[in-house]
């Protein structure tokens, strides 16, 4: 079976194009894995207002790199975890939208009712209100979780 080299070209391209992903790589920053490193820039060195606006970048970039279902997927685990402690922290009674900690209710809203767009807005407002609601460990426990979990997607998708 001979192959041209334009047929080799071609697959490569379209391999590179279509399955290039977010490219990561672990490091510092929005790409460190280390939770406990996440915690300690809020708590003890950048503060509240840095963590949220390393958040809201990462999401947004998160948002137009990854694919509608990655992006899905990414939106139910931070939307559960913005419940869960909203619940366990702050009182909230389970409801709709950021009260929800039903993972497949968050991943079909993106998916199915509404866009990543969407999804990235609603997690920068949830973002912005857990800010002005938790205290400073609270909040540094919030970003850690968030921030490992953005960076997994990073580096693996």
């Amino acid at each position: 079976m001979k192959i041209s080299i334009w047929s080799s070209v071609v697959c490569v391209l379209f391999a590179s194009t279509c399955f290039a992903g977010v490219g990561w790589s672990p490091g510092s920053g929005k790409s460190d894995p280390n939770w406990y490193g996440h915690y300690t820039h809020v708590t003890e060195r950048g503060g509240k207002d840095s963590g949220l606006n390393l958040m809201i970048s990462s999401v947004q970039e998160l948002c137009g790199k990854l694919s509608v279902e990655d992006f899905g997927e990414l939106y139910a685990d931070l939307g559960v975890n913005i419940a869960k402690i909203g619940i366990r922290k702050l009182g909230w009674k389970p409801g709709k939208g950021m009260y929800d900690p039903d993972w497949y209710g968050h991943y079909t809203h993106v998916t199915q009712r509404a866009s990543k767009e969407d999804g990235r807005d609603k997690l920068i407002s949830w973002f912005k209100a857990m800010h002005g609601s938790l205290e400073v460990k609270a909040f540094g426990t919030l970003y850690a979780d968030v921030m490992t979990r953005m960076a997994s997607y990073g580096i693996t998708r």
